[in-house]
């Protein structure tokens, strides 16, 4: 299009003698060579975004390609329209109209774009939390699997219990959701801190069984503070079918 554009310049100063540019000639060749660099500035941009765009804002960057197309259009016509009778000032008004009405246009899709790529790359990283919240559940599980002493088997139990509501809980994120997302973190933190204590017992290679009493107590604290969490994680289901509606 920008070539297209230069070819066009090129073409004008070669086939209007020097006698017959007039202000209307000089009007036209300011508008064409305007156009070439406005026009090539947006295409550079939405090519920019659309390398690293994603489904929310593709509309925006497929319409400022459109609006280039129907910008060139415009001004070609108003390049035609320049070679009539038309005065000066009103050919001069109808440039500026057309461009004004152009970058007003192009600013607001490409902002349009960037506020909705913005909303979509927050609620990406939001739901992308809550799957890591998920796998840590899920290492866990894996840990305790590991510890085969019966004393943990209630932990293990009150484990997959919870692996089993993260699964199936929603990964949806929304405005007013960070507070309990940051809260169910926190819990779970706690459990994986409380969790290492215990096995790091079990793995010392001493007699557990004067500790048995012991490690059963730690067992009870660990999953009482499970249960908050997966007490907390309902919570947050809640709060999501509320905040839908």
């Amino acid at each position: 299009m920008g070539l297209t554009l230069a070819v066009l310049i090129i073409s004008m100063l070669v086939l209007v003698q020097s006698a017959d540019r007039g202000n209307k000639f000089w009007l036209s060749l300011i508008a064409a060579g305007w156009t070439a660099i406005v026009a090539s500035a947006t295409s550079i941009l939405a090519t920019r975004r659309s390398r690293r765009s994603n489904a929310a804002s593709l509309p925006y960057n497929i319409g400022i390609h459109l609006l280039i197309s129907f910008y060139v259009v415009g001004v070609g016509t108003l390049l035609l329209v320049g070679a009539t009778a038309i005065p000066f000032s009103y050919l001069l008004v109808l440039h500026l109209a057309w461009s004004l009405l152009y970058v007003l246009a192009a600013s607001a899709m490409l902002m349009g774009a960037s506020f909705v790529e913005d909303l979509d790359n927050d609620h990406r990283h939001q739901r992308s939390q809550h799957i890591l919240f998920r796998e840590q559940v899920a290492e866990l599980v894996d840990r305790i699997s590991l510890t085969k002493t019966s004393a943990v088997n209630p932990l293990r139990i009150s484990l997959e219990t919870l692996r089993e509501a993260t699964t199936f809980a929603t990964t949806e994120s929304l405005p007013g959701s960070a507070d309990i997302d940051a809260e169910m973190s926190q819990q779970l933190q706690l459990v994986d801190v409380k969790l290492q204590v215990i096995c790091q017992r079990l793995n010392s290679g001493t007699d557990i069984e004067p500790n048995q009493p012991l490690i059963e107590a730690e067992v009870a604290v660990v999953i009482s503070a499970i249960e908050l969490v997966a007490s907390t994680l309902k919570r947050r289901q809640r709060l999501i079918k509320q905040l839908r509606t």
